[in-house]
C-alpha cells in the first residue's frame, strides 16, 4: 500500500543503454522527506518491448499497491503512451487522481487536461509543489492555495497562467532516492576499449588511477538546472540557470563512489559550467578531495577557457567536453538560433582542446529556417578545418514552446498541436526516415537531397578527422574514409548537375530524388 505511484516511461528500445531518471529520483526524495509513501514503476528496467505490455503491468501494480495518486513524467515525445495509459487508468479506476509533470505536461497544459486522463499539471519543477499537491489530494489541505497548478474540473479546465516554478537554492534538495530504482541497471559500464577508442585517455593512466583493465562504472548526476542560453530549438531555454554548490556536488559524487563503486560521472545537465571561474573551482575541489574520478561535462562554445583551464580540466579527470555549436555560419548561429557568440573564437577553443588532447564532442544542426546551401557548407568547412571528430549531426526538429516551433507554425509546417504530439515526424523514428521528416519540415528552398547529403558529408569528414587526429594518415581505414568522402561529394555534385539540367518538376528528377509534393 502506498499514497503515490510514480511512473517513468520507457525511452528507446529495451536493449539500449539508459540513463538514470534524475528528476524523478529527486521527486521521490521530496515525497520521502515529506513523509508520503510512494513506489516507482520504471518502464526502462522492465523487459517489456511494447507500451501495451507496460500498461498491463502498471494496472497490476495499481491493484497491488492501491495508490491514491499517479505521477506521470517525461518529455513530450511520450505523449501517445502517457495519453493511452492515463485514459486506461481512468477507465478502470475513476477515483485515481493523475498528476502530469515534466515538459510533456506543462508545455501544452490545455491539450493534456482536455485530451488525456490527467487531472492536475505541475508547472515547472515539482520538488516542492508536488508533495503539497499530494497532501491536498489526500484531503490534508486546500488545493486553491497552491501556485503552479492547472486543474481539470467537471466541465472546464483551469489553466495556471503564471511563471513556471523553479527552485532557487538547489542545495536544500536531497539526493535522488536511489533505493527505489534498479541501480545495477543504471550504473553503466564503460569498457576500457570503448573509452580508449573514443577519447584521448590511455590504458596506462586508467589502470594506474583505478587499478582495473575491464570497465569503469558510470553514473549520471546533475550539477545544475536550466541554461543561460536562449536557443531557438531548445525547450530548456524557458528556465534560468541555477547551480548546486561545489560542496554539494563533491559530496554527491563521494556518496555514489561509496555506495555504488562509481569511477566515472556523466553530468546530465543542459549546461555544466558557464565560465572559467566555476570550472576551475570544481576541478580544484576534485583534486583537493583526492577523488579518483573521470567525468564528462557540457559547456558553451564561447566559454572563456585558457590553456591553464584546459590543462586543469584534464588533470582533474575530465575526459570529454560537449559543446553545442549548431552551425558554422554566423548568421544562422547568432541571428536564427540565438547563440550570440564568435565563430572564430569557438574554433580556437576546439583547436586548443585538441592540441591538449582533451576530447570534445560538438553538435551541429542542419535545415534551420533561413539556412542556404552556402550556410550549410560553412558548417561542413568548419568541421573539416577544425578537425572535429565526434558529436551529433542533427536536423532541425521543432520542440513545443520553442521559437523554432513557432517558426514551424508560421510556415504552415504545424497546423494542429495535438496531431504533432501524436504523430511527430521528427522524433518518432529518430530522424532515420529522412523523407518523412523533410515532408513536414521543409524550412528552406534547398533541395531535399542536398539537405540529406549535408549530414552524410559532415559525418564522413568527422571519421577522417578522427583518424588524422590519432596519426593514422596512411592506414587502410583512413584511405577508405577519404574514398567515401569523394564518393559522397561526387554524388552530391552529380545530383546538382542533374537537378539543374532537368529541373525540379521533371518526372526524372522526381523519381531520382523521390520528391513528394503531397504535403
Amino acid at each position: 500500500m502506498c499514497d503515490v505511484l510514480l511512473i517513468n516511461p520507457a525511452f528507446g528500445k529495451a536493449e539500449e543503454k539508459k540513463y538514470f531518471p534524475t528528476g524523478l529520483g529527486m521527486i521521490g526524495a521530496a515525497l520521502k522527506a515529506s513523509g508520503i509513501s510512494y513506489t516507482v514503476f520504471d518502464c526502462d528496467t522492465t523487459n517489456a518491448e511494447k507500451d501495451e505490455n507496460h500498461c498491463l503491468m502498471i494496472e497490476d501494480i495499481i491493484i497491488e499497491e492501491q495508490p491514491k495518486v499517479i505521477g506521470l513524467t517525461g518529455c513530450w515525445v511520450f505523449y501517445p503512451f502517457l495519453k493511452e495509459l492515463s485514459l486506461k487508468l481512468k477507465e478502470k479506476s475513476n477515483h485515481l487522481k493523475i498528476v502530469g509533470g515534466g515538459y510533456w505536461a506543462f508545455q501544452a497544459p490545455e491539450i493534456i487536461l482536455r485530451k488525456t486522463g490527467v487531472d492536475y499539471i505541475v508547472h515547472g519543477e515539482g520538488d516542492e509543489v508536488f508533495p503539497e499537491l499530494v497532501r491536498c489530494i489526500l484531503g490534508e489541505s486546500d488545493i486553491d492555495s497552491l501556485e503552479g497548478i492547472s486543474v481539470k474540473g467537471k466541465d472546464h479546465v483551469k489553466i495556471y497562467d503564471g511563471s513556471n516554478l523553479y527552485i532557487k537554492k538547489l542545495d536544500k534538495l536531497s539526493y535522488p532516492d536511489y533505493e527505489k530504482f534498479n541501480m545495477d541497471f543504471y550504473i553503466n559500464r564503460f569498457r576500457l576499449n570503448y573509452l580508449l577508442s573514443r577519447t584521448y585517455l590511455t590504458e596506462k593512466e586508467l589502470v594506474s588511477k583505478f587499478g582495473r583493465r575491464d570497465y569503469l562504472r558510470n553514473a549520471v548526476i546533475n550539477s545544475a538546472r536550466g541554461c543561460i542560453g536562449r536557443c531557438a530549438f531548445c525547450s530548456v531555454a524557458v528556465s534560468y540557470y541555477r547551480r548546486f554548490t561545489v560542496e554539494y556536488i563533491i559530496n554527491h559524487i563521494r556518496y555514489l563512489q561509496e555506495t555504488y563503486d562509481v569511477q566515472s560521472i556523466t553530468f546530465g545537465d543542459s549546461l555544466t559550467f558557464i565560465n572559467r571561474k566555476q570550472t576551475e573551482e570544481f576541478c580544484k575541489a576534485i583534486l583537493n578531495n583526492s577523488l579518483k574520478i573521470i567525468f564528462h561535462a557540457v559547456v558553451r562554445p564561447d566559454i572563456d577557457y585558457t590553456l591553464e583551464t584546459v590543462r586543469l580540466l584534464k588533470h582533474a579527470g575530465c575526459f570529454d567536453l560537449v559543446f553545442g555549436m549548431e552551425s558554422g555560419n554566423a548568421r544562422i548561429c547568432n541571428d536564427i538560433i540565438g547563440k550570440r557568440m564568435s565563430i572564430p573564437k569557438a574554433g580556437e577553443l576546439f583547436d586548443l582542446c585538441r592540441r591538449e588532447k582533451l576530447h570534445t564532442r560538438i553538435t551541429f544542426i542542419f535545415n534551420m529556417p533561413g539556412e542556404t546551401e552556402s550556410a550549410a557548407w560553412d558548417t561542413i568547412k568548419f568541421i573539416r578545418n577544425h578537425k572535429i571528430e565526434r558529436g551529433g549531426i542533427y536536423y532541425a526538429n521543432p520542440l513545443p514552446k520553442t521559437r523554432l516551433y513557432e517558426m514551424a507554425k508560421s510556415r504552415g509546417c504545424i497546423s494542429d498541436d495535438e496531431f504533432y504530439y501524436e504523430f511527430n515526424p521528427g522524433l518518432d523514428k529518430g530522424l532515420s526516415d529522412f523523407e518523412r521528416y523533410i515532408k513536414y519540415f521543409k524550412f528552406n528552398d534547398t533541395p531535399d537531397y542536398l539537405v540529406k547529403n549535408f549530414r552524410y558529408i559532415s559525418e564522413q569528414y568527422q571519421q577522417v578527422n578522427y583518424l588524422e587526429n590519432r596519426g593514422k594518415r596512411i592506414s587502410k581505414d583512413y584511405l577508405v574514409a577519404w574514398a567515401k568522402v569523394y564518393y559522397i561529394l561526387g554524388k552530391y555534385f552529380l545530383y546538382k548537375i542533374i537537378y539543374w539540367f532537368f529541373g525540379e518538376k521533371s518526372r526524372f528528377t522526381k523519381r531520382l530524388f523521390k520528391i513528394d509534393n503531397k504535403k
